[in-house]
């Protein structure tokens, strides 16, 4: 759940709705938490923030009301990603270094019950925007997948739409077909050959990855989790 504010007003300036849907979306998730509790369920429920400049005062706010009222069992603090594609350009030089002091006080909302993910690396590395980047992308099309509505199956959320990143239809094919079939293995030639990640976006879901089979690969390096 994608709360990104701690107050209503914040909450529908970000959201672009009506201050009302603040109470109603915080009511869902204590109805849902009571429900889970109720019948003994296992799952977890939490909410994530994208840590902006207009939401970056109310992130503690935000912590106290989803560890203490919604009784959730995390609160994620995310830094904003660009898409190369997306019309909103706003956030696309946001220097999340100036918001990294949060991280301390945030700390403090850990209990045995609610966990505080402050993205404090995340936030570093989109500081460094394309200067410690790997030359291409390792991870696609092997680590990920998105299914769309349309049951569609994509490799790349960067690359939603885009005919180069469709494997196929799980309406059409089961997904063992799919990920096995030929319009995937065209797709990692692609990715392998001729993408240009600087069209990419930075921070992606597949950064991590990238950069551990970066130094796997072209560093050589051994022994990249010997501790």
């Amino acid at each position: 759940m994608s709360l990104n504010a701690g107050t209503a007003a914040t909450y529908a300036a970000i959201h672009q709705t009506k201050a009302s849907d603040f109470d109603k979306v915080c009511n869902n998730l204590k109805r849902l938490v009571e429900a889970r509790d109720r019948r003994e369920l296992k799952c977890t429920i939490g909410a994530q923030v994208l840590l902006l400049p207009e939401n970056a005062d109310e992130i503690v706010t935000l912590a106290r009301l989803c560890r203490d009222e919604l009784k959730l069992d995390y609160l994620v603090v995310k830094p904003y990603s660009q898409h190369n594609f997306s019309i909103t350009q706003t956030y696309r030089d946001l220097d999340y270094r100036k918001f990294l002091f949060l991280q301390e006080e945030l700390a403090a909302f850990d209990t045995e019950r609610f966990q505080l993910i402050f993205r404090n690396n995340t936030m570093n590395k989109s500081a460094d925007g394309q200067a410690a980047r790997y030359p291409r992308c390792l991870a696609t099309p092997a680590f990920w997948a998105y299914i769309m509505a349309t049951g569609a199956v994509y490799g790349c959320s960067a690359y939603l739409l885009d005919p180069r990143f469709d494997y196929g239809n799980v309406n059409a094919q089961d997904f063992q077909q799919i990920w096995e079939g030929e319009k995937r293995r065209e797709s990692f030639r692609f990715v392998r050959h001729e993408l240009d990640i600087h069209a990419c976006r930075v921070n992606c879901r597949m950064d991590e990855v990238n950069r551990y089979l970066d130094r796997l690969i072209n560093d050589r390096v051994d022994h990249v989790n010997f501790i």
